[in-house]
Parts: structure tokens; sequence; C-alpha cells
């Protein structure tokens, strides 16, 4: 009996202990602190992707943007003006490491695509079993949870029952008094965590993916044809239009005779009347159709808009 004892003691000093060396990110807030204990066992690149975050110093100045009371609080991607912050490319997504979307766990959010998660992550208010993994189905995959609180779920708490409402481009669940992360502080981290651990973990996206990378190829060759193919139909346009050209300066040749002569079968005063003033008519205005032609360009009330336009 003693012995089954000593090893329950020894075990839970063991468990203990290992805990205690956990790397943990203390997270202060506008509201207080939270203390969450890491787990780079189970959630490796998750893991590694939040310290990188942490040790830029990205994090602070971000905001908690969305609280939704009874489901979760999230945050680490926004300003406070609302401004998302530029990232590092996503991770690729743990949701099957085995641990579960209990209340205080900690996890990557994302969007649709399950290999998507940056920067943001989200604290469970509740259990949210329906964040678990599932299956490897996009609708299925899952959120990877990476750690849990250890210290401050009261704060964790206090956050979820803020008053919310619009906010940026959001249409609801964004505090009206903005929750801040003020600093991150980390312990137990290893020198070599958050550098060249984090872009193993964007490669290993790069690797997950190679199906979006052909659609995407695809994608660009569609768009190429579709630019191609009303390139020849402008070409026929242009030509037709020079070949109309000509029938329209026949035509008008064509009219000055009959002009002519119908002329002609006017009475001999009209005609005489035409060839008394020719000789000053006709010479006066061919000098002044002469003169306007470089006057309109240097024209002060037109200078710049005839000649661009």
């Amino acid at each position: 009996m003693k012995q089954w004892i000593i090893s329950i003691c020894l075990l839970i000093a063991a468990t203990a202990a290992q805990s205690e060396s956990l790397p943990r990110a203390e997270i202060k807030t506008s509201m207080g602190t939270i203390v969450i204990e890491l787990d780079p066992n189970k959630a490796p690149h998750s893991v590694e992707n939040f310290i990188s975050y942490a040790k830029e110093g990205f994090y602070e100045g971000t905001v908690f943007h969305r609280v939704i009371k009874d489901f979760m609080i999230q945050g680490g991607g926004y300003s406070p003006d609302l401004q998302k912050k530029p990232t590092h490319p996503a991770i690729v997504n743990e949701a099957q490491n085995g641990l579960k979307n209990l209340r205080g766990t900690v996890a990557m959010a994302r969007v649709s695509d399950p290999n998507s998660a940056t920067a943001q992550f989200f604290i469970n208010v509740k259990d949210n079993a329906n964040l678990d993994f599932k299956d490897a189905t996009p609708a299925g995959a899952g959120y990877s949870v990476f750690g849990k609180v250890v210290q401050g779920l009261e704060v964790v708490d206090a956050i979820q029952h803020v008053e919310t409402g619009a906010g940026g481009s959001f249409s609801k669940d964004v505090p009206i008094t903005p929750v801040v992360i003020e600093k991150i502080t980390l312990k137990n981290v290893p020198a070599s965590l958050g550098k060249v651990e984090a872009k193993k973990a964007a490669e290993a996206v790069v690797k997950a993916e190679p199906v979006k990378t052909e659609q995407a190829k695809e994608t660009k060759a569609e768009v190429k044809e579709a630019v191609k193919t009303p390139e020849p139909v402008k070409p026929e346009v242009a030509k037709a239009a020079p070949k109309a050209e000509p029938a329209k300066v026949e035509k008008p040749a064509e009219s000055k005779p009959e002009a002519s002569m119908s002329a002609l079968a006017k009475p001999n005063t009209a005609v005489a009347e035409v060839k008394d003033p020719a000789p000053k008519k006709v010479s006066t205005p061919a000098k002044k159709s002469a003169q306007p032609a470089p006057d309109k360009p240097t024209s002060p009330d037109k200078p710049e808009p005839s000649p661009t336009n």
C-alpha cells in the first residue's frame, strides 16, 4: 500500500515538473493577465509559430477583436482601430494531435482553408467539441489546439462578458471598449524556437497544398486564354473600317458633279452674281482659313485640354 502511494506521489511530482518545464506565455491585457502553457510535443508547428510572433513583439498592441459569450474570445491580428496586421505565411493545421477544444484551451484561428492559420488565436470559454478534428475534409479538419490557460481564467471570463457591437469591417462581436494585448512574456522557451523552426512550419504548408498550386496555374492559364480570345476579332474590325473609308470618299466625289450640274441649270443671272465677286470672296476666305489653323493650338482659352483630349 505504501509503495502504491509513493508511486502515485512520484507520478504527480514528475507530471508537475514536466508541466513547469513546458514553454509558457504570460499575456498581459488591459483587463488582466492570462498565462498559457504551450505544448510543443503535440503541436510543434503551432507553438513555434506563436513563439515567433511573440518574440517579434507582433502581438503587442493588438486586440481581442472577436468576443462571443459562451463560445470563445479571439485576438492577435488587429490593431485597436481594427486594421489587420501583415503576417508571415500560413502554417499547417495540427488538429489531429489529439488535443481537444475544451474550456480554457488555446487554438489557432483560421478561415475555411484548414491550412490558413497565421497569427490569430482564440481561447475557448467552454467545451467546443464541434471545433475538434473529425475527418480530413475541409469541414471536419478542426482547429489546432496548442496550449491551455493555467492562470487567469477569470480574466478570460471577464473578457467574454464585455459589451460588443459593430466595428471596422465587422458587423458584430467587437468589444465596444478595446481589450488590448499590452505585452507577452515568454518563459522556458529554447532560443531556437520561433526562428528557424517557424520557417519549417511555413514550408510544411507549401508541401501540404500541391493541388492549390496547380489550380492557381490553371486559373492563370484560363485568364491568359480569355485575354487572347478577343484579340483576333479586333484586327478584323480594324481591317473592315479602312475598306469602308474609300466608299465614303467616292460618294461625296459623285455629289459634286451633281451640284455643278444644278448650278449650270440655274439662270444666267445667278451665275453672273457668282462670277463677279468670286475673285474677292474666294481670295479672302482662303487667307482666313489658313490663319485660324495655327492660332487654335496656341489659344490661351484652351491651352491644354484640346491637344491632350
